[in-house]
């Protein structure tokens, strides 16, 4: 069209001796305007992608972050059932030593007073009691036993008999 327009206008300044340029600058401001929409366009596309992507980004990360905050939840949860379940074992395992050095000691004591034979010197007494002391102190761990049953005795570790039970 731009060749066009000035081949025409040429063959008129040939014709008349006058240059008529209204056609060729109408021209020139319709491809100036087309290229500044062009531009303008191309520049709001280029910032709406930008945007674009940036909040994809922004969403990305919210939802990493989101993730990470529930996978720390759950480990700190999962931990917190680990610790329970490994408390109750314990406390469960504690019990089940206690009741059988109960049952043991009732044993002891039983079979004490089965094969009880009074006598003045209280030999069976101080023998049951040293029975008692050592499967007392002995059969679990000391730290636990003396805690729980401060009257058994174990003279190694600093704890009295309790000789209320002995009638000698």
């Amino acid at each position: 069209e731009a060749a066009l327009l000035a081949h025409r206008q040429v063959l008129n300044y040939a014709q008349n001796g006058k240059y008529q340029i209204v056609d060729l600058v109408q021209f020139h401001n319709r491809w100036s305007e087309a290229d500044y929409v062009r531009y303008r366009v191309a520049e709001a596309k280029e910032r709406s992608l930008r945007d674009l992507r940036e909040r994809n980004l922004y969403l990305t990360i919210s939802r990493q972050r989101q993730m990470l905050f529930i996978v720390v939840l759950l480990f700190a949860v999962l931990g917190v059932v680990v610790l329970f379940v490994y408390l109750y074992r314990r406390r469960k395992r504690m019990l089940v030593e206690k009741e059988e050095e109960i049952e043991t000691l009732r044993g002891i004591i039983n079979k004490g007073q089965r094969d009880k034979v009074p006598s003045d010197s209280g030999q069976e007494c101080r023998r049951a009691q040293t029975d008692v002391a050592a499967v007392g102190c002995h059969q679990n761990d000391c730290r636990n036993t003396h805690r729980s049953q401060p009257t058994t005795a174990c003279t190694p570790h600093g704890i009295e008999r309790d000789n209320s039970q002995c009638p000698h």
